[in-house]
């Protein structure tokens, strides 16, 4: 789109993709290009900071909008849980589809009609929604439950759905229409594309599946990590206001669950949503005073007796203070006991979250980033950057490509596209390389002529290499660590091996 060089995966071939949420990023590229600052580290990490900027934008609202249907201490608590959480860390710089979804879902979430919120704006928010569903169309299935509750509440049921709702969808999806219009070059729906292909189809289960709980027993409590208990504590505590939020947490979890493939980034939407629920758990008196006069009618006071009924048709009578009273009728933790361990459960939750963040963003499968920058740099200067030419042997989309690389240099990866046809025992490219990976290399390069002057892969497929490696006149020329917990395919470290060269190792600082 805009240095004229790249590689288009099969989603894009099979139209999957639209080029609405690509164009933010190729836009600031082509800015960068125009001034001529197109180096390769702000390639990287300016669509990073641009992207974490919104996931910062998108953690305000939420502080905002818990200040206004709570209270201020309510917020401060919501707003810790979300930046502590170590989830938080490692998806919101990253330029997914889903960190993307989950920032406008939040921000949405900032405008919709909840109860005591002072921000509520029905176009505003269902703008949001619809650019949320551009650019991934599952992002509208946390808003279903949304949309009814509004829906049945909402006196202008009519004026809500013909001037805010259908102009705005319309708008929101003609843009979309127009951009992929000029990008494909025909009349494409991508959205009813994606949806066919992961939801009716059931083709991601290609990528692996999981048991239908999987989201239940491990997804969901991953994410959440040691925000867990505060999350379940909190479920109990929140005001009845807040339950649609839990509703939507649940559906949300339910819908996934129905689909075969399963991945923990897919469930980032629905964190914010249960840091609301973290926060309440941590509250103080005025917090539960709050939870009291939502949840309970004063029906009759005397001097000295106060009686409650509970909303669920339960009728309590309490003595002259009646604060200690409600508080040991609120379900869940007791708030004076969680409140002596406030500091403990406070260090824990942010020592826990900040060392788990840590480890997964700056550590752990590090290095098929690391190589990239190995590989930018052997990039030839001369007038014919093709001459080199790179083979990474990994499984498929291990690493990052040419926005690392920046340079039109030949490259080629594993390539691992779904059977779109039919066939039976079908095998991708990657899958047929790991049944014999010397007899692939063998078949692939027949001749020295067409070897490539770079191998990466990862260290578990040295030995059974070996042969083709000493035949091809290849040596090891750098080392990365990648992870301490190799498994199947992946090793723990990353090789790079260059044709005839006789230059020391490097074994990339580690």
């Amino acid at each position: 789109m805009v240095f004229r060089y790249g590689y288009l995966t099969w989603e894009w071939t099979e139209r999957l993709r639209g080029y609405t949420y690509p164009l933010i990023f190729a836009s600031i590229y082509k800015i960068l290009h125009l001034l001529g600052k197109d180096s390769v580290q702000l390639l990287i990490w300016i669509p990073r900071l641009a992207q974490a900027l919104l996931s910062a934008v998108a953690d305000v609202r939420l502080y905002s909008l818990m200040k206004q249907v709570g209270n201020q201490q309510v917020a401060r608590w919501v707003f810790f849980c979300q930046l502590c959480s170590w989830f938080t860390w490692y998806c919101c710089t990253r330029t997914l589809t889903n960190t993307m979804e989950t920032a406008l879902t939040a921000i949405a979430l900032f405008y919709y009609p909840l109860e005591g919120s002072r921000s509520m704006n029905s176009v505003k928010y269902s703008l949001l929604v619809a650019l949320a569903c551009i650019v991934r169309p599952t992002a509208l299935i946390p808003w279903v439950p949304l949309l009814f509750r509004h829906f049945y509440r909402e006196q202008r049921k009519l004026c809500l759905v013909l001037h805010h709702l259908l102009p705005v969808g319309f708008i929101t999806f003609s843009l979309s229409l127009i951009i992929d219009r000029i990008f494909f070059g025909q009349w494409t729906l991508v959205q009813f594309n994606f949806l066919k292909f992961n939801v009716l189809q059931n083709l991601g289960t290609f990528y692996g599946s999981h048991p239908w709980h999987w989201y239940f027993s491990q997804g969901f409590p991953v994410v959440l990590g040691t925000h867990l208990p505060f999350f379940i504590h909190g479920c109990f505590l929140a005001p009845r206001r807040l339950h649609i939020l839990l509703l939507t947490v649940l559906w949300t979890l339910l819908v996934y669950s129905m689909l075969g493939h399963k991945e923990f980034r897919f469930i980032y939407p629905v964190l914010p949503f249960c840091m609301v629920f973290c926060g309440p758990g941590n509250r103080s008196k005025v917090g539960l005073w709050s939870y009291a006069y939502e949840n309970y009618t004063i029906l009759r006071a005397t001097k000295k007796t106060y009686v409650w009924w509970d909303l669920t048709g339960y009728n309590q009578t309490c003595g002259a203070a009646p604060y200690k009273k409600i508080m040991d009728l609120s379900p869940g933790y007791s708030l004076a006991h969680l409140k002596a361990w406030r500091k403990a459960a406070v260090s824990f939750l942010l020592l826990s979250n900040v060392l788990l963040a840590l480890y997964t963003g700056l550590v752990h499968q590090r290095g098929t980033l690391d190589v990239m920058n190995h590989i930018q740099q052997a990039c030839p200067r001369g007038p014919d950057p093709a001459s080199v030419s790179v083979l990474i042997m990994m499984p498929c989309h291990s690493t990052p490509y040419y926005s690392h690389v920046h340079c039109p240099l030949s490259m080629r990866f594993l390539q691992c596209p779904p059977d779109l046809t039919g066939k039976t025992q079908y095998l991708d490219e990657a899958d047929m390389f790991y049944l014999n990976p010397l007899s692939w290399l063998q078949q692939e390069f027949r001749s020295n002529a067409s070897l490539p002057t770079y191998l990466v892969t990862f260290s578990v497929l040295e030995k059974e290499i070996y042969a083709f490696l000493t035949s091809g006149s290849y040596e090891r020329t750098a080392i990365f660590f990648h992870t301490h917990w190799p498994e199947g395919r992946i090793g723990s470290h990353v090789h790079v091996y260059e044709r005839r060269l006789t230059s020391r190792v490097n074994t990339g600082g580690n």
